[in-house]
């Protein structure tokens, strides 16, 4: 059964410190589901947050976008057939 990676855009705030701060985010996944679990993991681990902090807008929430509409280049660059990770040793 063949899989088509998707990329998705997430838009929304969290709380730290009686602040709220925005945020922008773009993941690959397969499902919505699995890149909101990405998005909360990748979050609660850079800013020490739990899951409860983290607010999806549900204006623009998250949304699948194609490789042209893809603000940050990671994105895009995965979807090349010649895209490499080079590993130093």
């Amino acid at each position: 059964m063949p899989s088509n990676v998707k990329i998705f855009r997430a838009k929304g705030y969290f709380r730290k410190n009686k602040s709220n701060f925005q945020f922008t985010s773009e993941f690959r996944a397969l499902e919505v589901k699995h890149g909101l679990e990405k998005l909360y993991s990748e979050l609660g681990s850079r800013h020490r947050l739990k899951r409860t902090e983290i607010f999806i807008d549900k204006k623009d929430g998250i949304k699948e976008i194609t490789a042209d509409e893809a603000i940050f280049s990671i994105s895009t660059q995965m979807d090349e057939p010649d895209f490499e990770i080079q590993i130093d040793n």
